[in-house]
């Protein structure tokens, strides 16, 4: 590089030093490009939350052979239709108001307080032990109110004793 002159020198050096700076930046795009993408060595499976439970589907499908208003259950899984029995029409409408009962809870009344343990998926109903056939009472108009025909829909009941 003794042969050239001072400009030249000048221009060679702004050439390594531009030819450089461009390799760092490929470089780092090309870095900062693989950390951003997702790295999946499975392939990707969709998740879909599970339905416990049907819902009555307030659209009916139109078919000709279905021409009843009846309700209709629709399975999210399935993704079908079929027709509820009338018998089954009363459980199920009672299981909507027992799951709609969830809502409210916690609730105390004067003499009885109905929560619900979802670690053990159960009703946990306490009453007072100088009144329990009054909180009873309270109880079952208070499952009355809100359309819930007995106790017995509240499956899993567990039932609380306290001291006055």
């Amino acid at each position: 590089m003794h042969w050239l002159s001072g400009n030249d020198k000048i221009n060679m050096n702004k050439r390594i030093v531009y030819f450089g700076l461009g390799i760092i930046i490929v470089i780092l795009t090309g870095v900062s490009i693989s950390f951003s993408s997702p790295k999946t060595n499975n392939p990707s499976i969709p998740t879909v939350a599970p339905s416990i439970t049907p819902y009555i589907n307030s659209q009916q499908p139109k078919t000709p052979t279905e021409s009843s208003p009846d309700p209709v259950l629709f399975d999210n899984n399935q993704r079908t239709f079929q027709k509820i029995a009338n018998g089954e029409q009363d459980k199920y409408q009672q299981w909507q108001k027992v799951a709609s009962l969830r809502l409210l809870l916690p609730y105390s009344g004067q003499l009885f307080t109905l929560s619900f343990d979802y670690s053990k998926g159960s009703f946990v109903l306490t009453l007072n032990r100088n009144n329990i056939s009054e909180g009873t009472k309270e109880f079952n108009a208070f499952l009355k109110t809100n359309g819930i025909m007995d106790t017995s829909w509240l499956e899993n009941t567990l039932t609380q004793y306290t001291q006055p």
